[in-house]
Parts: structure tokens; C-alpha cells; sequence
């Protein structure tokens, strides 16, 4: 018996081909998540699986489910499906359609209304540094998080080269010292929590290429700004020493 993401497939190419030919692929994305969700339903399930009711029934009950949320061809989608009783593939179908639409779209992201990032395509290789350059507010802080993952994509997907391991370092510097009265021990501690004491204070100096603390504040907080008291006790840099790409939000 074939497994149902290989019976799905053809059902989420076509779809896609709908979408596309229509420029329309966010709004099938939709579509597909929605009537999924819906038919995942435990008395929506029981129903389209009960042999006792027609296609015609089960149509009528999906569609009086989600309403005008469905355009015509996605209404006409979801008959075909149940009327080839392939209903209940949908999550695969809605999985697999999302795949192919991110393989051929660039990155876009949009908070509400604002479409901050769309259709973004770059290809950073090694050796290769990028500044992304632009006024507040065009999404260059946006696009680094959802080049490390901390921020997920509307649409396209993020591809890292064989044995590289992104680090970054926040442009607000508070999004990764957790606990404000946190000391510069402390922070560095929990990046090598196996370690004694004595090897987090052998860090703390300044040594070839490796970004340290001054000597004299490692018990001071990792809180405060650039204009603030707590200056002293933030990097003068960053350093991963086991990152391969370093990402660094508006250095100061």
C-alpha cells in the first residue's frame, strides 16, 4: 500500500499549479491549513469517515465549516477530494504544497498588515561578508532572526551549507543576557557549563583573537546601555569560537 504522502503528492502539485497560475499562493497556503485543521475535528472526522453518508453530504458539511474562507477553486478542491475519498490527506497535501511553494518563493515575512520582507533571495558562500544596509524599519533585523531560525519565515526557507553553525550577536543586547542581574561570569558560564570557574575567569582577558571582559568588571551585571553605567560590563566584541558564521545586529 503507498504511503499517503506519495498518494498526496499529485493532489499538492496540482494545487500549486492552481496557485501559481492564479498568483495565489499564499491564500491556497491558507486555504489548505484551514479545511486540515477543520477536518481534524473529531465529529468532522467520524463524519467523513462514516460510509453511510454521501459525497454530497460530507461536501456540505466541510464547506458549511469554513464558510466563504474557500474561493471557488478551492471549494472545487476540496469536492474533488472527498468525491475521490482522498479527504482525509489534506495535512500531507497542505504539507507538501507548502514545501513546493518555499522552494519557489524568495523569504517574505509580515507583521499584521506590514509587509516588512518579500520575496528576498541571497546566497552568502564561504569566506563572503554582507552588510545589509537600509533606514529603520525595512526588516534587516527581521531577516538575520529568520536567517538563525529565531524568527520563522510567511514563506521561503533558509538553507545553511554543510558543517556551518551560525552564531549571532542581538542588536538589543538584552534579548540573549536573560536575567538582568546577571554577572559577566555568569553569562559566560552558560556557554561552557562543564567548565570550572577558573577556566571562565582564564577567558576573561584579552587574548589574540578572542572578545573578553576587563578583568575588573567580571562581577559587574551585563545589564546597561552604551550611555548607561553599565558600559563597562558589556563585550567589547563578539567571538564564537565554534561558529562558522557569525551574525552581529548593528554593532556597537
Amino acid at each position: 500500500m503507498a504511503e499517503p504522502t506519495t498518494i498526496a503528492r499529485p493532489y499538492a502539485e496540482a494545487a500549486f499549479r492552481l496557485a501559481q497560475e492564479g498568483n495565489a499562493l499564499p491564500a491556497w497556503s491558507q486555504m489548505l491549513r484551514l479545511v486540515s485543521s477543520v477536518i481534524a475535528e473529531p465529529r468532522i472526522a467520524a463524519a467523513l469517515d462514516n460510509p453511510r453518508l454521501s459525497a454530497a453530504d460530507k461536501e456540505s458539511l466541510v464547506l458549511s465549516v469554513v464558510g466563504d474562507k474557500l474561493d471557488p477553486l478551492g471549494r472545487n478542491f476540496v469536492r474533488i477530494l472527498i468525491e475521490g475519498d482522498r479527504i482525509t490527506l489534506l495535512p500531507q497535501i497542505a504539507t507538501l504544497f507548502d514545501d513546493l511553494r518555499n522552494s519557489a518563493e524568495g523569504v517574505a515575512k509580515a507583521y499584521g498588515p506590514e509587509q516588512v520582507l518579500h520575496d528576498v533571495e541571497l546566497q552568502v558562500r564561504r569566506g563572503d561578508r554582507l552588510a545589509i544596509l537600509g533606514p529603520n524599519g525595512i526588516g534587516k533585523s527581521t531577516l538575520l532572526k529568520i536567517a538563525i531560525g529565531a524568527v520563522e519565515a510567511d514563506a521561503g526557507k533558509v538553507e545553511w551549507g554543510y558543517e556551518t553553525y551560525p552564531g549571532y550577536f542581538a542588536q538589543d543586547h538584552r534579548e540573549q543576557l536573560g536575567e538582568p542581574r546577571t554577572t559577566v561570569e555568569e553569562w559566560l558560564w552558560n556557554f561552557c557549563p562543564g567548565e570550572p570557574i577558573g577556566f571562565v575567569r582564564g577567558q576573561n582577558v584579552m587574548r589574540g583573537d578572542k572578545m573578553v571582559f576587563n578583568t575588573d568588571t567580571g562581577a559587574g551585571q551585563v545589564t546597561g546601555t552604551a550611555k548607561g553605567r553599565g558600559a563597562k560590563d558589556r563585550p567589547r566584541g563578539v567571538f564564537y569560537p565554534s561558529d562558522s558564521n557569525a551574525t552581529s545586529d548593528k554593532p556597537k
